[in-house]
């Protein structure tokens, strides 16, 4: 690891095109590695910050062989990362506010990331579960022991006109009856659903 500190400031001093290196490695403090402090006192050194440990996930160096669901591990070190940017590798890639934010984003676990996008897309399911819960029931449907409403005055000219003076409900033919059920329908089907129509016979 020294020797590619070493590598990346010799590199950074030797050019004036944009270069810029971002560095990964564990936070080791007890003892201190060599290449953690030289990183640290770069004067190439833009910018550094910690992930503390547990609460980002690599990928498995065996990723390729291991279970899909043993892919991702879970650190047990904090991992510190290194801007070493020269002027012009500052200029075109400085290690901003937004920048740094997607980062540690992207370092976050995956369940973690995909229980936040439930919590963000289920408020807007809710007003809609509300919705179906504050519609009103459904109006009571008339049964043989309640009291039918009584005729408008379209159904009741209905009625006549289908049913001939003084004819009776139990004709051979079967007009008297079924002009009663439909004019009884009709009262029916206004009262159980609202806007409906009255149904009339020929």
């Amino acid at each position: 690891m020294d020797a590619a500190v070493a590598h990346f400031e010799r590199l950074l001093e030797d050019t004036l095109e944009p270069l810029s290196f971002v560095v990964f490695l564990p936070e080791w403090r007890e003892p201190a590695p060599a290449a953690l402090l030289k990183l640290e006192a770069s004067r190439w050194k833009r910018r550094q910050i910690v992930v503390p440990a547990l609460e980002h996930d690599y990928r498995h160096g065996f990723q390729h062989a291991v279970p899909k669901h043993d892919v991702a591990v879970r650190s047990v070190n904090s991992t510190m990362i290194v801007w070493l940017q020269n002027d012009a590798g500052y200029q075109r890639w400085g290690p901003t506010e937004d920048r740094v934010e997607a980062l540690l984003e992207s370092f976050r676990p995956g369940r973690e990331r995909e229980r936040d996008k439930a919590q963000i897309l289920s408020p807007g399911r809710q007003p809609q579960q509300q919705q179906q819960h504050q519609q009103p029931p459904p109006p009571p449907q008339n049964s043989g022991d309640q009291q039918q409403p009584p005729p408008s005055e379209s159904d009741q000219q209905e009625s006549s006109f289908a049913t001939p003076p003084g004819g009776s409900d139990d004709k051979e033919d079967g007009n008297g009856e079924a002009a009663a059920s439909v004019g009884g329908g009709a009262a029916a089907a206004a009262a159980s659903s609202p806007g409906g129509s009255s149904t009339s016979s020929n």
